[in-house]
């Protein structure tokens, strides 16, 4: 893979993943595992996060 982070690296893992002929392709899923990119709940995901920080509105 060219870029290795931000949005163009995630663009460039969405597409090695989808594509079996892509020549990262094996690398990555062996890297990622499982991943499933339309099973990101953003709302689970804030909430997770949540029970880990401080109330900031406290501070």
């Amino acid at each position: 893979m060219d870029k290795e982070g931000g949005v163009w690296g995630h663009a460039e893992f969405l597409e090695a993943i989808a594509n079996s002929k892509h020549e990262e392709h094996e690398r990555i899923l062996e890297w990622a595992g499982d991943f499933d990119p339309e099973e990101f709940d953003a709302s689970e995901t804030t909430k997770t996060m949540r029970q880990g920080l401080p109330d900031w509105r406290q501070m």
